[in-house]
């Protein structure tokens, strides 16, 4: 249970009244009643409004904990993830050189390096939608990295899925857009390609450098967190998924009347 008062706050203020219950399912909805409640106030019907609602300093502080959090779960994910993975993917004599388990650029080459490989992991949650857009440069900029690395070691890509990754590189898209976020291996790239390369006939010149792995079918730790990420589901899978959540929708219906 949250004792926080902060917390406990947050919980008030995000949750629905009973007799509104069956019209707002939501934050957002929550909000928009206060931005009712709040319009023609005068400034002391502001202050009286803001008791009455909970809305306080702690709650302000509440939150913007909770945000500062959330922005190291990546860091966590990428970490933990590389942990729990590792063992499963190492060949039981393998000895571990170095290591990078943050998410972000920790000044290490590569996410691993052992004795016998290098290795870039990318622990992607795949939408499948166009805000896939910035993931799919992370995944060819760990490529890239990976490809031109001299050294006579194995080169691995560990990602999540056989679908979504897949796609990336089979795109036309240039390398120098994919590339766009990170300057200096544009900048690097532009100096031994041509600038209207696209990321299907760079993969082309370098599959054979690098090994894609779909983590989620080498190693049982991310099959388990990650389900359902090796194949596109089928039409009776998705029909059964899909008759899953309208049944579950009448229920919640049902549990909505009740409450009125």
């Amino acid at each position: 249970m949250c004792k926080d008062e902060g917390c406990q706050t947050t919980l008030y203020l995000t949750r629905l009244p009973k007799w509104h219950a069956s019209r707002v399912t939501d934050l957002k909805g929550r909000i928009a009643q206060l931005e009712v409640a709040a319009a023609s106030c005068t400034k002391g019907a502001l202050n009286d409004l803001v008791g009455q609602e909970r809305v306080s300093l702690a709650l302000l502080r509440a939150a913007v904990n909770v945000k500062r959090a959330a922005a190291q779960i990546d860091v966590v994910v990428h970490a933990v993830g590389m942990l729990l993975c590792l063992p499963e993917i190492l060949d039981n004599d393998e000895v571990v050189e170095s290591i990078s388990l943050g998410a972000a650029n920790t000044g290490k080459p590569f996410d691993l390096e052992t004795d016998r490989r290098i290795a870039e992991f990318t622990f992607i949650d795949w939408k499948g939608s166009a805000s896939d857009s910035i993931r799919q440069q992370k995944l060819f900029k760990d490529f890239y990295t990976l490809a031109e690395a001299m050294t006579h070691k194995e080169h691995y890509l560990y990602f999540l899925g056989d679908i979504h990754p897949v796609k990336v590189f089979q795109s036309g898209s240039r390398c120098k857009a994919m590339l766009q976020k990170y300057a200096p291996l544009r900048d690097e790239f532009l100096k031994q390609y041509d600038a209207a390369l696209s990321v299907h006939e760079y993969y082309g010149k370098k599959k054979a450098v690098v090994i894609l792995q779909n983590l989620t079918a080498v190693a049982p730790s991310a099959a388990e967190i990650f389900p359902g990420m090796n194949a596109l589901k089928s039409k009776s899978e998705h029909e059964a998924e899909v008759a899953a959540l309208e049944a579950e929708l009448e229920r919640l219906k049902r549990l909505l009347g009740a409450t009125k």
